[in-house]
C-alpha cells in the first residue's frame, strides 16, 4: 500500500433500511418524500444511509432540519376521530448554557410508537410516542453539547457518553368539566413522563417523573383537540431546568453549565430615560390570564402603580416569557425565585431580560391569616336551637413579601416585607366572613409605596 492509498479517507457506515437490490429505498422514497425521510430520521437518528437506485444517500441532521421547519408535525393523522397523534409544536430557544458534555439517549419502541388509553376520557387514545421523542431530542440538544441517539439498550458501546437518558410515558388523562362540550366549559390535559437515567456501565443513578399540564377554555372533542402544545412545552420546561438541578447529573458531568466570569458589565440598555418597564407576578399565583379575573395581589400592585408612577408600564408575564423560557412558565416560577442570583449571573439568561426589554421585575409572596376569638360565640346543637350565635371577632393579617430585581444591573434593588392588620366582625349566625379584601389592599399599598421609591426616575 503506497502513501496516497494510506492517506484515503475510509468509506463511512451508518446504520439506516435495508433496501431491494439495485432499487434499494427508490420506491417508498417516491411515494412519500417527507414521510420516508421523517421516518428514517425517527428510527435511525440525526445521521443515516439508505440507497436510492443502488446509489448511496446520506442524511446529516435530517431531525434537526425537520423540526425546524416543522415538517415532520404535518404527517398525516389517523382517520379515527378518537386517535389523537399529536405533532410537535414549536418552541423559544432556551435560555440557558450548554453543558459541555455528551449524553445519549434511548427510546423504547413502547415510548415511540406505543397507544395508551386516556385516563380521563377512556374513549380517546393516543399515539404521542413521535412527538414526545421530538420533544426529549429537542430538549437534550438545548441542554447538552452533544447527544448520541441508542439503538439498543444496554448497549456494549455508548461513545463517550458520560449518562443515558431512557424517558417513558407513565399517562395520560383528559380531565373535563361538565359544561366542557360548550364555550362555557374548560378541559385539561396531564401526560406523566418518567425519566430514567443511567450510567454507561448500566447502573441506575436518578429517576424522576414530570407532570405536564394544560388547559384551555372553551368546547373540546378529539377531532378539535388543543391541549397538547401548551403540555409539551411544560412538559419542556420543566424537564430543562430539572437537568440542571438533579443531583446525579451536577456531581456526574465533568463540566458544569458556563457562567459569565465575575465583573461583567451588563449591556447597555435600550429603553430610553424616564421610561420603565416592570414585570409583576406571584410566586403562588403565577395563574394563566383566564384565572387572573379575579383580584390577586399581582394585579393590585400593578394598577396601584401604574398611577402612582408616571411612565411605569407594567409588562404581562405572558409577554416576556418566550424571551426568558423556560425559567417563568407557570410550572417552573417557584423554583426560578429560588434560582435569581445564579440566574443573574448567566449570559442567557442576561441576553434574555435584554431582548424582552424590562427594567425591573418584582416577585411576590403573599400570606393571610386571621385569628378568632371562639368564646364570643354561643353554640347549640339541640333540636330546639340548632347552630350559634353571638359576636364573632376575626384579626385579619396580610403580609407581602416583595423582591425586586433591577435587570439593567441583574443585581438585587430591594427585599422587604409589609404587613397590614383588619378586623371584621359579625352578630347573629355564624357564617364566613370575606374579611379580608381590606387587609390585603392595604398591603399592596404599602408595597407599591416602596417599590415606587426604588424605580422612580431620578
Amino acid at each position: 500500500m503506497d502513501a496516497r492509498e494510506a492517506a484515503a479517507p475510509k468509506p463511512v457506515s451508518r446504520a439506516g433500511p435495508a433496501g431491494l437490490p439495485f432499487l434499494g429505498q427508490s420506491l417508498k422514497f417516491a411515494k412519500d418524500p417527507l414521510g420516508f425521510l421523517c421516518g428514517i430520521a425517527r428510527e435511525y437518528g440525526d445521521i443515516a444511509s439508505f440507497a436510492l437506485g443502488g446509489n448511496p444517500v446520506f442524511l446529516i441532521a435530517l431531525l434537526a432540519v425537520s423540526v425546524v421547519l416543522g415538517a415532520c408535525a404535518t404527517e398525516p393523522r389517523s382517520s379515527d376521530p378518537n386517535v389523537l397523534e399529536p405533532g410537535f409544536p414549536s418552541l423559544p430557544p432556551a435560555r440557558m448554557a450548554l453543558m459541555r458534555s455528551a449524553v445519549g439517549v434511548f427510546y423504547t419502541a413502547e415510548f415511540s410508537r406505543g397507544t395508551m388509553s386516556d385516563r380521563g376520557a377512556p374513549e380517546v387514545l393516543h399515539r404521542p410516542g413521535p412527538a414526545s421523542v421530538a420533544l426529549f431530542d429537542h430538549v437534550l440538544a438545548s441542554a447538552f453539547e452533544r447527544v448520541v441517539r441508542l439503538s439498543t439498550w444496554p448497549a456494549p458501546d455508548v461513545a463517550d457518553a458520560a449518562l443515558v437518558f431512557v424517558p417513558r410515558i407513565a399517562g395520560v388523562a383528559t380531565i373535563r368539566d361538565p359544561s366542557s362540550e360548550t364555550a362555557a366549559g374548560f378541559s385539561g390535559r396531564l401526560i406523566e413522563y418518567g425519566v430514567d437515567l443511567y450510567t454507561p456501565a448500566g447502573a441506575r443513578v436518578d429517576s424522576w417523573t414530570l407532570y405536564a399540564r394544560s388547559r384551555m377554555e372553551g368546547a373540546w372533542t378529539p377531532r378539535q383537540d388543543a391541549l397538547y402544545p401548551a403540555a409539551f412545552r411544560d412538559a419542556a420546561a420543566q424537564l430543562l431546568t430539572s437537568i440542571v438541578r438533579r443531583p446525579a447529573l451536577v456531581e456526574t458531568l465533568p463540566v458544569a453549565p458556563a457562567a459569565d466570569a465575575p465583573g461583567r458589565a451588563p449591556a447597555p440598555h435600550t429603553a430610553s430615560r424616564g421610561s420603565i418597564r416592570l414585570a409583576i407576578t406571584s410566586v403562588l399565583e403565577p395563574a394563566a390570564a383566564s384565572e387572573r379575573k379575579s383580584g390577586t395581589d399581582a394585579i393590585c400592585l400593578a394598577d396601584t402603580l401604574s398611577k402612582a408612577v408616571p411612565g411605569v408600564s407594567i409588562v404581562p408575564l405572558e409577554e416576556i416569557r418566550d424571551a426568558l423560557f423556560p425559567w417563568f412558565e407557570v410550572s417552573t416560577l417557584m423554583d426560578t425565585a429560588q434560582r435569581m442570583p445564579d440566574l443573574m449571573r448567566q449570559r442567557a439568561v442576561r441576553d434574555g431580560f435584554e431582548h424582552a426589554g424590562v427594567d425591573y421585575m418584582a416577585l411576590i409572596h403573599s400570606e393571610r391569616t386571621s385569628s378568632r376569638n371562639p368564646d364570643a360565640l354561643r353554640c347549640d346543637t339541640t333540636y330546639r336551637a340548632p347552630g350559634c350565635s353571638g359576636v364573632r371577632g376575626d384579626a385579619l393579617k396580610t403580609r407581602l413579601q416583595v423582591t425586586l430585581w433591577n435587570l439593567r444591573r441583574f443585581t438585587m434593588s430591594a427585599k422587604f416585607e409589609v404587613e397590614s392588620a383588619g378586623s371584621a366582625t359579625i352578630a347573629g349566625l355564624a357564617v364566613p366572613i370575606a374579611g379580608a379584601e381590606r387587609s390585603s389592599a392595604s398591603a399592596c399599598e404599602r408595597a407599591a409605596a416602596a417599590i415606587s421609591h426604588l424605580i422612580r426616575p431620578q
